[in-house]
């Protein structure tokens, strides 16, 4: 990184997977050894079994990282919620940067993302800007999708606002300092059947080849 912070790199079969590379895999099988004796009177527990002090001292914050993660074509595993959710869960402002909303299956991968906010935060007085580009003979037909989509997330509570301008990055930024560069912006997923079940789960659809990296202000 220009900041000179370290860049973390998980691999294809944790993100798949969806393992953290703190995360570690327990057996839930027990013997003798597992066991702590407890005083006369009390229930025995486990040693997996957490006491009501620990879990006290565990309930943290997970402590967000900067990072890039790379995914392979036709790997599985990968969606919003997975790739956004966490980073953008504390931000009251978030903009999304991408020249390609426009195509129906990209307006409808933007559906999806705003679906997902609704889905994992509180989004009262949320404030979403899509910042994207279109040719200027076809802008009356998106404006009009943009206005439909702008009523529906009014009822949730988000103000939706959108602006044109010629550009190629894309990213997505928070008010709260991160930056989410996108190599291929909303469109990770190659195409799949309606009439199936990745038609309606992210994670059992096939991505695309692309690199999204994290870096906060």
């Amino acid at each position: 990184m220009k900041n000179g912070n370290e860049v973390f790199v998980e691999t294809l079969e944790n993100i798949s997977n969806g393992i953290t590379p703190s995360a570690i895999p327990v057996s839930n099988t027990l013997d003798d050894a597992d066991v702590i004796p407890m005083n006369k009177g009390e229930e025995p527990r486990s040693q997996l079994e957490p006491s009501d002090t620990e879990k006290t001292k565990r309930n943290r914050i997970a402590v967000l990282q900067e990072k890039s993660l790379s995914f392979r074509m036709g790997q599985t595993g990968a969606s919003y919620e997975k790739l956004f959710a966490a980073y953008l869960e504390k931000a009251n402002e978030i903009t999304i940067e991408d020249p390609y909303i426009r195509a129906p299956w990209q307006i409808r991968n933007f559906v999806e993302f705003a679906t997902m906010l609704v889905d994992t935060r509180p989004v009262d007085d949320l404030k979403l800007t899509l910042i994207t580009n279109e040719e200027e003979e076809k802008l009356p037909d998106l404006i009009d999708r943009l206005d439909d989509i702008k009523d529906d997330l009014a009822g949730y509570g988000i103000t939706f606002e959108y602006k044109f301008r010629d550009f190629h990055d894309r990213c997505i930024r928070t008010d709260t300092g991160w930056t989410i560069t996108l190599g291929r912006g909303l469109d990770i997923f190659e195409k799949y059947n309606p009439y199936s079940v990745a038609a309606s789960r992210q994670e059992k659809r096939k991505c695309k080849e692309f690199i999204i990296t994290y870096n906060k202000e």
